[in-house]
Parts: structure tokens; C-alpha cells; sequence
């Protein structure tokens, strides 16, 4: 109560006797009101985007098309800010001769929607924000045995998280959530799986594979599986365009290929 006072009789003091010929600012309000500094992006944490996103094929159709010059495939996965760069990369050179875009306008207005809040904060907008990215499912039958062994012989399917499959009825389910605060970014894809049990190899292919490893032949027969899975996980945190993360997540490598799922 003292200080309000204080403030108002100095107020209307100065407001009478103050002569505005000899120069000094005006009595300015009790409470200023705080101006908030542009966030500099180099400082903001931001997730990497998932190897199987279907952002990853449209950004390397626009790179056909030019103008996305620092877009290296081998250093994926990117983060949605790089993602976000990359767009606008891609704009400033499609601005100047629009017909390159021809039947792939669709593909760049998608790209530039995905990633609008991306480019507010490479403007220094604030990074606050949760999003569920995506909800899919997959429902699946193998007739059949399938290929599991990998090592030996080869695998029906590949680049898959690592999924359970087997001959019969298989499905998943699942869906993906980032979010951002600051620094900071985590990123989540937890999945429902289910998959049929899966028979041991015969035999004489358990005899093969094991004089070929040198050691004794065991049945690799596995119960049906109904689980549910995180396939993706990581914690970044972002200092000066530098980002540490930890957790579970995959690295391209050569073409279009995935490294195994390795621990950051």
C-alpha cells in the first residue's frame, strides 16, 4: 500500500511541476509491461521424424525438382525443424519459376501445412507445444510359412521395427506423439502387436544352420505374441544447433535402408 502511494504522489508531483522544454520521458504506469525477446531456434529442441514417414519420399521428390541443396539422405533422421528448413530451402527456389512444381503443388502445400509450426518457431515463435502425429493400424495374412531367419537364409519382411509375424492372422496398431518445450523434445510410437505362434524350422535346417555356426542345432519354435510395444522412443535436448538424444530410434544408411535400432 506504501509503495502505490509513493508512486501516485510522485506521479501527480511530477506531472505538475515537470517543465516538458527541459526534456525527460514521461511518468511511466506502476506495473511495465515485460517485452518478449525473439527465441533464437538454434536453442530449440525439436523430435526427429519416424525413417517410415511418408514425409521422408516427399521431401526427396522436391529435391528432384532443385532448390534443396543441404538435404543429406545419410544423416537422417531429421527433426522437424530440419524438415521445416529444408521446405523453406526448397520455397525460396521454387518462388522464382512456380511451373517446376507442376502436378507436386499438392505435395509442397502438404509439406508446408506439416510443418507450419516448425517455421513459426524458425521465426523465433514460442516452442510449447503436443501433438499426436499420426494413429494408423495394419491388418495382415501370411499363407504360408514365413521367412524369419535373417542371418541365414532371408526374411518376407524387412525393415520393420523388428515386428512378430508369422503364418496366419497378424495386426498391429498404434500411434505417434511429440512433444516440445523449450530445449526439449520427446517423441513416442507405442503400438499394440499381435501375431500367431510360429512353428520351429525343420530339422534339417536347424542341422544346416548349426554346423554352419558351429554349434548345437535347438528349435526356435515361438508362442503367439500379444503385446504391446514402444518401437520408437527418444529425449533430445538442443544447445547452439547441437542436439544429445537418448533412447530407442533407427539411423538410415546407405539408399533407402535402415540401420538396426540401436541405443543413443
Amino acid at each position: 500500500m506504501g509503495s502505490a502511494l509513493g508512486w501516485y504522489f510522485g506521479r501527480q508531483v511530477y506531472g505538475a511541476h515537470h517543465n516538458p522544454e527541459l526534456g525527460g520521458g514521461p511518468w511511466g504506469p506502476l506495473f511495465q509491461q515485460r517485452t518478449e525477446s525473439t527465441r533464437n531456434p538454434a536453442n530449440m529442441g525439436s523430435p526427429y521424424v519416424p525413417l517410415d514417414s511418408w514425409i521422408y519420399p516427399a521431401l526427396e521428390r522436391m529435391a528432384t525438382l532443385g532448390g534443396m541443396e543441404t538435404g543429406y539422405l545419410g544423416l537422417r533422421p531429421w527433426t522437424r525443424t530440419e524438415c521445416a528448413r529444408l521446405i523453406e530451402e526448397a520455397g525460396e527456389h521454387l518462388r522464382y519459376d512456380e511451373s517446376v512444381l507442376g502436378d507436386t503443388t499438392h505435395l509442397y502445400e502438404s509439406l508446408v501445412s506439416e510443418f507450419a509450426a516448425e517455421a513459426a518457431r524458425l521465426d523465433g515463435g514460442k516452442n510449447l507445444a503436443a501433438s499426436v502425429d499420426s494413429l494408423y493400424t495394419r491388418i495382415m495374412g501370411i499363407s504360408g510359412p514365413p521367412l524369419r531367419d535373417g542371418y541365414h537364409l532371408a526374411q518376407t519382411i524387412v525393415n520393420d521395427y523388428g515386428r512378430p509375424y508369422a503364418e496366419g492372422f497378424n495386426a498391429l496398431a498404434g500411434m505417434t506423439v511429440h512433444a516440445v518445450a523449450g530445449p526439449l523434445s520427446i517423441f513416442i510410437q507405442g503400438e499394440y502387436q499381435h501375431a500367431p505362434a510360429l512353428p520351429s524350422d525343420p530339422a534339417s535346417v536347424l542341422a544346416a544352420t548349426a554346423k554352419e555356426d558351429g554349434t548345437i542345432p535347438f528349435p526356435n519354435a515361438a508362442g503367439s505374441l500379444s503385446r504391446f510395444e514402444i518401437v520408437n522412443a527418444s529425449l533430445g535436448i538442443t544447445v547452439h544447433n547441437i542436439q544429445f538424444s537418448f533412447g530407442r530410434s533407427l539411423l538410415a544408411r546407405a539408399g533407402r535402408s535402415w540401420a538396426a535400432v540401436i541405443q543413443r
